[in-house]
């Protein structure tokens, strides 16, 4: 029977290599290091430690309660606009009945009503985006779970396939040394049953 070539699954350094003899099922025939996904896996725990950070604030209330706080701070607004209103519909009244409403405290209360409305709208589209930057920013750490899950499983693969394990007992011939830097496809060594 022939020799079975063992390749490298991926680039990477042989941290540790089976001497030349015989192995049994699923001995470790070779185990490789990869510098590329030691980087990769570093930017993942950074990935993962910036989407805590992100997450903080939604889990600890903070969202939560600036929301309620904009939404109160329009309820406010809208009952004082309406007073402004008022005062000033009680004034203008006032002066197309009875007349000799100072012209001034008619324009003031007019003033102070476009005032309060102007800081109702404002208040309104706080709120109103307030609640679609939650829901966007929910949006986004949903995304990045899911990227991060995806990529976990992509390294916990490529990890696994730095291990190159007999798949049945024979001999295995090392055709590289410790330590050597290989690429993938490069021959690591023969396996002959």
């Amino acid at each position: 029977m022939s020799d079975l070539i063992i390749e490298a699954p991926v680039d990477g350094f042989v941290a540790e290599i089976a001497p030349a003899g015989a192995v049994t099922t699923g001995g470790r025939l070779v185990a490789m290091k990869s510098p590329q996904l030691e980087r990769q896996k570093a930017g993942l725990l950074s990935a993962e430690e910036q989407l805590s950070f992100l997450e903080l604030p939604f889990k600890d209330g903070r969202i939560d309660a600036e929301i309620a706080a904009l939404a109160q701070k329009e309820k406010i607004l809208k009952d004082a606009a309406a007073a402004q209103q008022a005062i000033y519909d009680t004034l203008n009244d006032q002066n197309h009945l009875i007349g000799g409403v100072d012209p001034q405290h008619l324009l003031t209360a007019q003033i102070a009503t476009l005032q309060a409305q102007i800081a109702l709208i404002d208040a309104h589209l706080a709120s109103s985006h307030a609640d679609r930057k939650k829901n966007d920013m929910l949006d986004k750490i949903a995304s990045t779970k899911t990227k991060i899950d995806a990529d976990q499983a992509y390294l916990e693969e490529m990890g696994n396939a730095l291990t190159v394990l007999a798949a049945r007992n024979g001999r295995f011939t090392p055709a590289i040394s410790l330590g050597s830097f290989v690429r993938k496809g490069h021959e690591l060594g023969t396996f002959s049953l």
